[in-house]
């Protein structure tokens, strides 16, 4: 169980900020200041100032936050935030604040975008500050952005969110921190993710719910309730997730979920048992083909697998956080490997690349990796086999340079992307077949003929590391087209026939690693003698 604290200790600065913060609004009460719009009876009510969310989950599990969000009881958090500007422009010294807020964000009132009050955000003391109101919602059927949204009451705020361990408020006032759900803090204890609301109702709202509360459950590596989860199962709720919300906002959580969460392995194996995989690493088209999902299973497996093998040879060369992101996306849309759509005439698109492009709204330069790989695969399965076996000396150092010149500067992801695609078909499954037919394991041993790939693949990357040629992609010829020119006489000058020319040198100098540029020359002229240019 995690250990968490029954009350909140502030650091220096959220002192001070908590001070500044109550210090303004005894100020706007004092002196009468205009609110803008305000609830039904609020002119009599003092404001009240209450730390909201995830800061507060947080700090009671013993955890710094820096982002901080503040919710007001009778007005809208831009109108606050435009009193205390002028509070500290008087006032700041008092405060060990020698300037204005470093800036102030004004997030307009817009239906479309679910921002029906104007809110701000803006930085104080080093921490991110979210000034908005209590609010109450409600939700037409067809979309998950409020059809109404007003000021609410405290309760009524605590209940629109996703979690009850994100429905806590810390009374700026009192200093005590609030449960208005009656079960956050025992959640909080027990280490489980509930709804506030039934779970099915809060999944028909706002969908991307399902996928938060995945999120946190795998960062905060709490369980999620039966009940929860059979909501997050409902077929109805699937169809929601994919017709309600946009691509990107799912591409966004699941980049959150994969690139800054603390177990992208538990997020993926928790969404592929609540048969959620479909929903979310796909593109919301209508008659999705018949696809083998459980293979999603044995692909992060195989992936965890590689990343904790301290590491693997084949991830040493400058690989980031960035590229183990991109990993967990190619094994999560595994499932379409073998599907291909139409590309621009010349060459074929994997559909996995598309699925992760249109599903996720990937950048471009990730889905260019995702294309190159599965464009590259079964030249990077054959090389690897062939370093792997080639008689001797494992193939030539010139093999292995032209082919990462072949794949370009992004060898490296194509390489376990490559892997992660051919472990799938020989790693445990952990007694699923299938999406979600039952509950998906993580099985940590590789097979046999597992580790033979494993294997493969590293020497590969180790011959790589020893040859120097990680960067070989880049190697420029040292004989340039006008040089190459006038050293075979040829009287038109550079044509079409330079860049193959130049390239058979770059492969020579690969060969040739000790050489200059007058040895460049002399292979020049002789491949000239031969007729070879």
């Amino acid at each position: 169980m995690p250990s968490i604290t029954p009350t909140i200790t502030l650091t220096p600065s959220e002192s001070t900020l908590r001070r500044l913060l109550l210090d303004c609004a005894a100020y706007i009460d004092r002196e009468h200041l205009p609110t803008g719009p305000q609830p039904p009876a609020a002119s009599n009510t003092p404001l009240t100032l209450r730390f909201t969310g995830g800061w507060v989950r947080d700090k009671l599990l013993q955890s710094q936050s820096s982002d901080i969000d503040v919710a007001i009881n009778t007005m809208t958090g831009y109108n606050f935030a435009m009193h205390l500007s002028t509070y500290i422009s008087l006032h700041g010294p008092k405060y060990s604040i020698t300037t204005e807020p470093h800036s102030i964000h004004k997030i307009l009132s817009n239906p479309l975008k679910s921002k029906h009050l104007e809110t701000a955000t803006t930085k104080i003391l080093g921490l991110d500050i979210d000034l908005v109101n209590l609010r109450s919602e409600a939700y037409s059927e067809d979309s998950r952005i409020p059809a109404t949204m007003e000021f609410g009451t405290p309760t009524e705020d605590a209940l629109r969110r996703d979690a009850t361990v994100n429905a806590l408020f810390y009374n700026l006032h009192t200093e005590e921190v609030e449960d208005f759900t009656g079960r956050g803090l025992a959640h909080l204890q027990q280490g489980l993710i509930d709804t506030p609301l039934p779970p099915f109702e809060t999944f028909r709202d706002d969908p991307l719910r399902v996928i938060r509360l995945v999120r946190f459950a795998s960062r905060l590596n709490f369980t999620i309730l039966p009940p929860v989860q059979a909501a997050m199962r409902d077929p109805e709720i699937h169809k929601h997730l994919t017709t309600k919300i946009s691509r990107e906002r799912v591409g966004t959580e699941v980049e959150k979920m994969l690139n800054n969460g603390r177990d992208p392995h538990h997020s993926l194996l928790l969404i592929h048992n609540l048969n959620l995989t479909s929903a979310i690493f796909s593109p919301p088209i209508d008659n999705l083909p018949a696809l083998p999902w459980g293979d999603v299973l044995p692909a992060i497996n195989a992936l965890k697998y590689i990343f904790s093998t301290n590491p693997p040879e084949f991830l040493a060369e400058g690989f980031t956080p960035g590229d183990r992101y991109l990993a967990w996306i190619t094994a999560a849309t595994v499932p379409w490997r073998y599907n291909y759509e139409g590309g621009d005439g010349h060459k074929r698109v994997s559909s996995a690349a598309v699925a992760a492009r249109v599903g996720l709204k990937l950048k471009n330069k990730d889905f260019e990796v995702i294309v190159n790989t599965y464009k590259h695969l079964e030249d990077i399965k054959s090389t690897v086999a062939l370093v792997s076996t080639a008689e001797g000396g494992q193939g030539s150092r010139r093999t292995l340079g032209t082919a990462i010149r072949r794949w370009g500067a992004t060898w490296h992801n194509q390489l376990l992307h490559s892997a992660i695609i051919e472990l799938v078909d020989v790693w445990g499954r952990g007694g699923t077949g299938g999406e979600g037919e039952s509950e998906g394991k993580d099985e940590g041993e590789p097979t046999a003929p597992a580790k033979e790939i494993i294997s493969r693949y590293n020497l590969f990357a180790k011959r790589i590391s020893e040859e120097k040629l990680a960067r070989v992609w880049e190697m420029k010829s040292l004989v340039n087209g006008n040089e190459l020119a006038e050293i075979l006489g040829k009287e038109g000058g550079v044509g079409r026939w330079v860049k193959p020319a130049l390239e058979k040198v770059v492969e020579w100098q690969i060969e040739h690693p000790e050489c200059g540029k007058d040895d460049a020359q002399k292979f020049v002229m002789e491949m000239g003698r031969m007729g070879e240019i």
